[in-house]
């Protein structure tokens, strides 16, 4: 049963019996009609590596009156529970629950930005209460949940050659040892094979059905303003498009911020997000 009461601007909110964090930045502005961002976040360090960026984002659509949700999926951040146990529709359940939400807050508008694996999230969610949601905004989106499965577990791989010289185990044995033993850890992160396997089935394609229903924008992050989207993105847009999506592909110049060393920064992502919440 999920609860709703009226939220300091941190918050938790009960979804199955889990206690999950919000965090809801307010323009505190008296608008006739209340907009609201919800973010659907990208997975493990990829979302620490992101917050400060949000956080820029979200100070510049509270001065356009609109208000952005964070939420701590289940496993992560400061919402209840641990990774190892997270799955795939426990997270489904809890962007739901912040969209139900926003609803009973009295936002008329409510929009999706999905960042990295956000983005399936995002595609998953518009599968099963789409009607709540008005547009869809795609971060340097993952379109192939097997793709990004395998690069995180080279993570693994990565770090055994920089502790011990060489790699121990190959990607292959890796995946192994994840279905042999039903979770293994990766930078970190205790990973199930549950997850795992949930996350690498999924395909941004299959939801072309839910993201026609809205308008999207897809955003890549470019090296030099100006520069071309990769080939992959532009395959997958072409592909969605044929499908009778209503998206567009657009770039924008920054750092590559959800895998950088130190903090990156993408100006130019938070300013064209914001004018295409404010269109």
């Amino acid at each position: 049963m999920n609860n709703f009461r009226k939220p300091a601007l941190p918050f938790f909110n009960t979804v199955s019996g889990r206690r999950i964090f919000s965090l809801l930045h307010s323009s505190l502005s008296d608008v006739v009609e209340k907009k609201a961002l919800l973010v659907c976040p990208p997975f493990a360090d990829e979302m620490n590596k992101s917050r400060h960026i949000l956080t820029q984002l979200s100070s510049q659509l509270n001065q356009k009156h609109c208000d952005v949700l964070l939420v701590d999926l289940y496993g992560t951040g400061d919402s209840e529970g641990e990774l190892i146990d997270a799955t795939w529709e426990k997270w489904c359940e809890d962007i739901i629950n912040g969209m139900h939400w926003l609803k009973a807050e009295g936002y008329q508008s409510i929009s999706l930005l999905g960042v990295r694996l956000g983005a399936l999230l995002v595609a998953d969610v518009l599968s099963r209460e789409g009607d709540l949601i008005d547009n869809v905004i795609l971060w340097q989106p993952v379109s192939n949940g097997e793709l990004a499965m395998k690069q995180f577990l080279r993570l693994r791989t990565a770090s055994q050659m920089m502790e011990e010289g060489s790699a121990n185990k190959s990607a292959k044995e890796l995946l192994e040892a994840l279905n042999r033993d039903g979770s293994i850890e990766v930078a970190g992160y205790d990973l199930s094979f549950v997850l795992f396997d949930r996350v690498r089935s999924l395909k941004l394609k299959s939801f072309v059905d839910a993201l026609k229903k809205k308008k999207c924008w897809w955003l890549d992050v470019v090296a030099e303003r100006g520069g071309e989207p990769t080939p992959a993105s532009k395959r997958v847009c072409k592909e969605l498009q044929e499908g009778g999506v209503s998206i567009k592909l657009f770039t924008a110049e920054g750092e590559p911020f959800w895998s950088t060393i130190e903090l990156g920064y993408a100006d130019e992502l938070v300013s064209k997000t914001v004018d295409a919440m404010s269109s």
